[in-house]
């Protein structure tokens, strides 16, 4: 989180990798799983975001047909 607010993203995906440790039989050890999912955590992290652009949503049913009403009574209206 350190590393992350001061805007070092890369030894932010890095320090992923040092929470990859659970108590087995009461001794702190490295977990294949979670070293799995560290990894994938920090690839994540590092990916950029991909900019979206959502389609405006189709209006359907009564509100549309109003809508539609509305636009052709005021049409030349203005």
């Amino acid at each position: 989180l350190k590393f992350h607010n001061a805007g070092n993203f890369q030894a932010a995906a890095v320090a992923f990798g040092l929470w990859n440790k659970a108590r087995v039989d009461g001794v702190l050890q490295p977990v294949r799983g979670l070293t799995n999912r560290r990894a994938r955590e920090a690839e994540l992290y590092s990916t950029p975001e991909k900019a979206t652009t959502a389609a405006p949503a189709q209006t359907t049913g009564l509100l549309a047909l109003v809508f539609k009403v509305l636009q052709a009574i005021f049409k030349g209206k203005s």
